[in-house]
């Protein structure tokens, strides 16, 4: 080959492999690091939590929340007994409430004014002497209030008075100097207090599994405690007692609850006779966490049932029997006290302090941090995210985790746990989905809701006895629902053991695909009725219309890449490419779907042509292990989310990547070799013919 036919064949490649690289760009998938100042929280119609801004590469992902770190799903943030302390109502009609993660004692007046009496929100124990409001609590627990208006405040390893003046001191610091001998142990951790008629004060001590009386005169004698008893020796406190409450004929109601699964409430009447009132070994409704207990004027003992999710009545000793227990459902009740007029002030889970009058549940005070208070999602631990929604309004992000909890992100990337206060008996949240206007949608273990703003949840679907079938109410139907999806044009979407569902505007079912066996879909509605289903059994992709009629849109059914040599069929038609155990589905405006498996994330165009956009790694720079993707989410600026154990990601507009496929290069040199092959040959019968005239 001469030297020019050389040159011309190696420009040709050379513009050969510029032209395919104008139409792929380099690998997609991969993470890139250095995102700083690529993200900005949503500020538009459409925005989407921490949505990157116009300048981020298409593909570039980002944890929105979490860091690898994975939370145990037995614990959760917001649990009742860290969220709100124990209070007390006093003379006047305040309520006053013990906050622990904000090291203070509060004070909310009757129209629901909430001021700070004790503490300066920094952890520690000094200002003795000094005006309550400049002295330091150390997660103060409860709080009690004499009839003088005298505060008692178990703070850590003491208990705390705060005069009528305002003045704190340390009120119990040692039993020891209260009159108890040395053989005891003399250190104190007070979980509550409480105060009776005569100014005694009583102190449930969880460092000697006892209650402490102290008496006006500050000398302090055991009242009950693991060993001594006029009746029951050895029962009298089980292992340590949580909360106390003292009746106008100086009866004492304590919580009694243990390692072993011993939950119960015990009575100690005003000569000393121990007994239980309800609880685990009572003929009474059996007990779930027990919190707090309060008792009214009229005798009635209130008890705040956390793992129960409700609020316990039982009539007083003469006029009711045990058996006659009402209920009040709330979610996670960590206190309960009784006002003056007989309603209740039930502290819940979301440190709100909501007032129970009439069967009436309503908010007095909400002790919620702010968002600056709430924290980071970043920081925050998250288990396997199994289903989350961004709001269209705000662009917030919703989600589930494994401990059925709903979730929001706020727009400052804030983490906020959404308390559900439903009007009958408690549920978890199984899936979440955000209609048009940003009201929030749940699935619980048999029925669907509708989260009004302020207010407790609507029942949609569900909790009715009737078979699935369509036209049916959705109200009158008995559910099991696992996912709930909403369409661009607003129709919800429920994924049940009978089949994939559509609710109609008149609130009737619609069987969209009856379900013949036990697998879970995963679906992903479009408008105008379609609706995309991942078979994970088949290993494929669906289409469904209106009426039913399928269309195979992804998948060849084979259940891993190896059958293929590795490969994923990038570039080519989406029903030859293997799609092994997809995970779950969700579609773009532009019905560009996007599809998860064990391994990556999968993108179907509208012409049928399926690429990669995302394959599994880990996070060099934290160290993090990722799992499989196991949650799909589109927001509606173009923003893809998606969650692997112990994170939420969101990838910037994965609609515009170009993957980097070989299929473009390899035709894009082929043409390049046979537009240099066809100049080569020009060339050489344009030589030979001019050397044949010359002859």
């Amino acid at each position: 080959m001469s030297t020019k036919a050389g040159r011309l064949l190696l420009t040709s490649l050379v513009a050969a492999v510029v032209l395919a690289n104008t139409t792929t760009s380099a690998a997609a998938h991969p993470e890139t690091p250095g995102l700083s100042g690529h993200y900005r929280i949503g500020d538009d119609h459409q925005g989407s939590s921490w949505s990157p801004d116009a300048h981020a590469d298409a593909g570039t992902v980002r944890t929105v929340a979490g860091n690898g770190t994975v939370r145990s799903t037995d614990s959760s943030w917001n649990s009742p007994a860290d969220a709100v302390g124990l209070g007390d109502v006093g003379p006047d009609g305040s309520y006053y409430v013990a906050e622990p993660q904000r090291h203070v004692v509060s004070k909310i007046s009757p129209d629901g004014t909430r001021t700070v009496v004790a503490g300066t929100g920094e952890a520690g124990s000094s200002g003795d002497g000094g005006p309550a409001r400049a002295a330091r609590l150390d997660g103060p627990k409860a709080v009690a209030v004499g009839h003088d208006g005298t505060l008692y405040i178990a703070d850590d390893r003491r208990v705390r008075r705060v005069g009528p003046d305002g003045i704190i001191s340390t009120y119990v610091g040692s039993v020891a100097e209260n009159g108890i001998g040395s053989s005891r142990a003399s250190d104190i951790t007070p979980l509550d207090v409480a105060v009776d008629r005569r100014g005694s004060l009583y102190i449930a001590d969880a460092s000697g599994n006892r209650i402490i009386k102290v008496a006006p005169d500050r000398r302090a004698t055991i009242v009950a405690d693991e060993g001594a008893s006029d009746s029951e020796p050895a029962d009298v406190i089980s292992s340590e007692p949580r909360a106390l409450a003292v009746a106008d004929d100086g009866s004492l109601y304590f919580v009694d609850r243990d390692a072993r699964g011993f939950h119960a409430v015990r009575r100690l009447g005003p000569q000393g006779r121990a007994s239980v009132v309800t609880g685990t070994d009572a003929r009474s409704a059996r007990l779930s966490a027990p919190t707090d207990v309060a008792v009214a004027p009229d005798g009635t003992l209130y008890v705040a049932d956390a793992g129960n999710h409700r609020v316990q009545a039982i009539g007083s000793p003469g006029r009711n029997s045990i058996a006659a227990t009402l209920s009040v459902a709330v979610r996670g009740p960590g206190s309960v006290d009784v006002r003056p007029d007989g309603s209740l002030l039930v502290g819940t889970s979301d440190r709100v302090i909501r007032s129970v009058e009439g069967g009436k549940i309503t908010t007095f005070a909400d002790l919620s941090p702010d968002d600056a208070a709430a924290p980071r999602a970043a920081d925050f631990a998250v288990g396997l995210v199994t289903s989350a929604d961004v709001d269209p309004m705000t662009g917030e992000l919703y989600f589930v985790d494994l401990d059925s909890k709903l979730r929001r992100i706020d727009r400052a990337g804030r983490v906020h746990t959404v308390d559900l206060a439903p009007p009958e008996a408690p549920f978890s949240v199984q899936a979440v989905a955000v209609g048009l206007d940003g009201t929030p949608y749940v699935a619980s273990t048999d029925a669907v809701w509708k989260l009004p703003k302020n207010s407790t949840p609507v029942l949609v679907a569900g909790r009715g006895a009737a078979p699935v079938t369509t036209g049916k109410l959705a109200r009158a139907v008995s559910l099991r629902p696992y996912a709930i999806e909403m369409s661009p044009d607003g129709a919800l979407y429920i994924a049940d053991a009978a089949g994939v569902l559509r609710v109609e505007e008149d609130g009737r079912l619609t069987v969209a695909l009856k379900q013949a066996n036990a697998q879970r879909y995963r679906i992903a509605p479009a408008r105008d009725g379609v609706v995309y289903v991942a078979d994970t059994d088949r290993h494929r992709v669906d289409r469904y219309d209106r009426y039913g009629k399928r269309t195979h849109v992804a998948g060849n059914g084979a259940d891993s890449y190896a059958y293929h040599g590795g490969d994923r069929g990038d570039g080519n038609a989406a029903t030859k490419a293997p799609l092994p155990d997809p995970g779950d589905i969700t579609v773009a405006e532009d019905g560009t779907l996007y599809v998860s498996t064990a391994e990556d994330i999968r993108r179907v165009d509208p012409d049928g042509t399926i690429d990669t956009v995302f394959v599994n790694v880990d996070d060099e720079s934290t160290n993090a292990t990722f799992g499989p993707v196991v949650m799909l989410e589109m927001s509606g600026n173009g923003d893809l989310y998606f969650g692997q154990l112990g994170r939420i990601a969101v990838m910037a507009r994965p609609g515009e990547i170009s993957t980097a496929s070989w299929y473009p290069l390899a035709w894009a040199v082929g043409a390049g070799l046979l537009v240099a092959c066809g100049l080569l040959l020009v060339r050489r019968r344009s030589a030979a013919a001019t050397r044949t005239s010359g002859d």
